[in-house]
């Protein structure tokens, strides 16, 4: 009776164990996953608005977060990473957002939504924004399930014409309003939510919002 006592007793010791042990490597972070990926140290695909006319498809490798323009790639740099649910599955995207080296003032960005799918990374979107108050990023973030989308200006959204009208001849510094347009993930794509909805801009400049 002894024995078979201290048997069950190793028996159990041992789950806590192993239960312990998978609940540390859960809170660690150390699962496969979204999380998991390291965007600093990174191949993207390049938007075709940014692509050499001589290569029909290319990439831009990151080192350290960054990578320098050369005569055939362009300059880009990791900005912010931000993880939350844009499918309205309970798990975890990433908006992965980089920086444009344009060599001047201009301040446009590659955005990257990307999922964890079988076992690998998934991208499931990508698109340019502009510069500043001509369709600029001001922010990407997740509401409720569904990808919400900011761009500087009025009535910008995302694969438009991003160039200001007449009607919003600011300096591309202070854009005076903001472009708010909802998605959501439906048959294998984002879909836009309703109208857009334009507000004013309570910064004054054109650069990212807070996170």
């Amino acid at each position: 009776m002894v024995r078979k006592t201290k048997r069950n007793q190793l028996v159990m010791l041992a789950f806590v164990a192993e239960l312990v042990v998978a609940i540390t490597s859960v809170a660690g972070g150390t699962q496969p996953g979204v999380r998991s990926v390291d965007f600093a140290n990174h191949t993207y695909p390049i938007d075709r608005t940014l692509r050499d006319p001589r290569q029909p498809r290319s990439y831009v490798t990151l080192r350290a977060g960054e990578t320098a323009e050369t005569q055939r790639t362009i300059g880009m740099h990791l900005t912010h990473v931000v993880y939350c649910d844009v499918t309205g599955d309970g798990m975890e995207e990433a908006i992965v957002r980089l920086g444009i080296h344009t060599g001047g003032s201009s301040m446009p960005n590659a955005v990257y939504i990307f999922t964890w799918n079988k076992d690998r990374l998934k991208l499931l979107w990508a698109f340019i924004t502009g510069d500043r108050a001509d369709g600029g990023y001001r922010n990407v973030y997740a509401d409720q399930g569904e990808l919400v989308v900011e761009l500087y200006g009025k009535a910008r959204k995302v694969g438009a014409n991003y160039n200001r009208g007449d009607e919003d001849l600011t300096p591309a510094c202070c854009p005076k309003y903001y472009t708010r347009t909802r998605y959501r993930w439906d048959r294998g794509r984002f879909r836009q939510q309703g109208a857009l909805v334009t507000l004013s801009n309570p910064d004054g400049h054109g650069s990212p919002a807070p996170y």
